[in-house]
This record gives C-alpha cells, structure tokens and sequence, in this order.
C-alpha cells in the first residue's frame, strides 16, 4: 500500500476512534478497580484468618 492510496480518516471517524479509545480505557479501570477490590478482600480474609488462628494458640 503506497502513501498516495492512504485515505486520512474524516472527522467524524477519528471522533468515533476516539470515543472507543477512552470506552477501551474505562473498561479497563473497572476491570482494574474489580480486580485490585478483590485481592483487597482477599487480604483481608487471610489478615482475619491469621488473627483467629493466633489467638487460639495464645489461649
């Protein structure tokens, strides 16, 4: 494909590009934000556990 058959995108197809770039980019933060909640919940599952089975060794 030579330069001179390229055919720069119009407005409204960049316009449209974009809006799926920052949708692309949103829908990774959630998925992000999703995944991080539950490695947060998990910790605490484990932090929660740790305590419980500390405790009864003490006792």
């Amino acid at each position: 494909m030579s330069v001179k058959d390229y055919e720069f995108p119009t407005e409204k197809q960049c316009l449209i590009g974009l809006k799926n770039i920052s949708k692309i980019r949103g829908e990774m933060k959630r998925i992000k934000a999703k995944r991080d909640r539950k490695k947060i919940h998990t910790l605490d599952r484990i932090r929660i556990r740790a305590n419980q089975l500390q405790a009864r060794a003490v006792q």
